[in-house]
């Protein structure tokens, strides 16, 4: 009889660190979820304000205002210029440069 109280006392022991467990588990959940809500907030408030800057726009103008005429270009010359810094084949006989790269890498 002796020996059930014990065991029984063992086991409301344990019983009583898992809840602790269980306790602090469900207290962590919560923070991190919190934490994430709280990212994606930021973030929309960043991707928000990268739009009302129209980026694109200005890195296209200033492509354009390199003194470049970008008007007969088909749009994948104007992304590889834009993009890697290279003038097109057809451009390149035509233009006295030492290097057919206008800048990127």
């Amino acid at each position: 009889m002796e020996k059930e109280n014990s065991n029984e006392h063992k086991h409301e022991c344990c019983m009583k660190k898992n809840q602790e467990q269980k306790g602090f588990q469900k207290y962590l959940l919560v923070i991190m979820v919190g934490a994430v809500l709280l990212m994606s907030i930021v973030q929309s408030f960043q991707i928000n304000s990268l739009k009302s800057l129209q980026l694109s726009n200005q890195i296209t103008g200033n492509a354009v205002s390199g003194g470049i005429d970008m008007s007969g270009w088909t749009e994948d010359e104007k992304m590889m210029y834009e993009h890697h810094g290279t003038l097109p084949a057809r451009l390149q006989g035509s233009q006295q440069q030492s290097s057919n790269m206008v800048g990127g890498c």
